[in-house]
């Protein structure tokens, strides 16, 4: 396989072998004798060959194809092929997905990936490269969200804010055992047989109140929710700032704290950055081959890089409970994971 980027001029894109249809060992052969042979093509559509993660040279995207090479568009301005320029002629919705796509406004509507419109490279660049939010990210202990066990949301609103109040309650209770016994924490009396019950119904509290701030704090860091307002409780504020989380990471927007925001909140920052490039890059391999083999018909969505790249509820509604007869496996992820392999996407660092 290969990748390759235009010079500035030009629009960046990557070519791959189609895994459907690659050339012959003698093809590949002679394709390999001319694309070296050709030295610096002076054609208008010059791409980059990548392979691996290293520049192997500029070619003609016409050549590239003509040897069994697929042209996979790494452009900041990219769209799908059918709201593309043809010719003097260019669909009027270009603008608008181009304007979506580039998630300036930092608003609900500008992260529109679950709806069809794919972010710019542009904006997994800014984000990777930004070490204050990854620094804020990192120093955040995660442990404490590991002990919510619920999907909380908004509709329980009430319930968190009374779990609260009688959290402070019990504190101040548990609180004044502890000095008159003279002991290190409060969780010292959880032995104490007279205060054991307390004890533990202040905990149940305390963990849910700490499983919140501590997620609260992550949406802190992608500038969601004020500061101030990562307080332990469940108002629109954090159910907002938790469908902006969702939406940038492409989760299903519900609003709710459920098992799989949980565990993508308390995943690495560029981890989750690399898995929107791995994404985008998703996108531009099925417009660049034309391949749609996605699973749906056979086993199901695979993973890519050992990353499952869709929520839980769109791989459940994509195949694999019951496989229809010769169905095609997953083409998409396959083709994907080797165009990030030779690319050198081979992770977030």
């Amino acid at each position: 396989m290969f990748g390759c980027a235009t010079p500035a001029k030009h629009e960046h894109a990557v070519t791959a072998l189609s895994p459907k249809a690659q050339a012959s060992t003698e093809q590949q052969r002679r394709a390999e004798e001319r694309l070296s042979a050709s030295g610096d093509p002076t054609c208008p559509d010059i791409v980059l060959r990548v392979e691996a993660g290293t520049d192997r040279g500029r070619v003609c995207a016409s050549e590239a194809k003509a040897l069994g090479l697929t042209v996979i568009e790494l452009a900041d301005a990219w769209t799908p092929t059918m709201f593309a320029p043809t010719g003097d002629l260019t669909p009027n919705i270009r603008a608008t997905y181009l304007a979506l796509a580039s998630a300036k406004d930092g608003n609900e509507d500008s992260l529109a990936e679950l709806y069809g419109v794919v972010p710019s490279l542009a904006v997994v660049r800014a984000r990777l490269l930004d070490d204050a939010r990854h620094a804020c990210h990192a120093a955040i202990d995660n442990a404490p969200i590991t002990k919510l066990t619920k999907a909380w949301s908004q509709s329980d609103q009430a319930n968190v804010a009374a779990a609260n109040r009688t959290r402070v309650f019990l504190a101040t209770q548990l609180e004044r055992e502890r000095v008159k016994r003279k002991l290190p924490d409060l969780a010292a009396l959880a032995t104490v047989k007279e205060l054991a019950t307390t004890y533990t119904r202040w905990k149940a509290f305390d963990d849910l109140y700490r499983g919140l701030v501590a997620t609260q704090q992550h949406y802190v860091c992608e500038n969601t929710l004020e500061a101030k307002y990562a307080d332990g409780n469940f108002t629109w504020r954090t159910g907002n700032a938790t469908e902006m989380f969702q939406r940038r990471n492409f989760l299903m927007p519900n609003e709710r704290l459920d098992d799989e925001t949980r565990e993508s909140v308390m995943l690495d920052s560029r981890e989750l950055d690399y898995r929107l490039a791995l994404r985008i890059l998703r996108e531009r391999v099925v417009d660049g081959s034309g391949v749609i083999e996605d699973g749906t018909a056979g086993a199901g969505p695979q993973a890519v890089l050992g990353r499952m790249l869709d929520p839980v509820a769109m791989r459940g509604a994509r195949g694999g409970d019951k496989p229809l007869p010769n169905g095609a496996p997953d083409l998409v992820s396959a083709m994907t994971e080797a165009a990030a392999k030779q690319l050198g996407w081979t992770g977030p660092a």
